[in-house]
């Protein structure tokens, strides 16, 4: 999934604050990856997403995990 798909799902699912909360993780991550010769791109995307599910419920989590499973 590309970035600009990544947005489009953080501000469906996130909100204000915690987008912004986000890309400031995604930055962040970058940046450790950079120092410690990381994947960039997988650190960009960690940090992108690492909050996506904060306001799903526990019903709709277990219907994603079985629709991907």
């Amino acid at each position: 999934m590309n970035r600009e798909n990544q947005i489009k799902l953080l501000k469906k699912y996130l909100k204000g604050k915690r987008i912004e909360h986000s890309l400031n993780t995604e930055k962040t991550a970058v940046k450790l990856a950079k120092i410690h010769k990381a994947d960039i791109k997988k650190a960009a995307t960690a940090g992108l997403m690492h909050d996506i599910a904060k306001y799903i419920s526990n019903e709709e989590k277990q219907a994603l995990i079985k629709k991907y499973k």
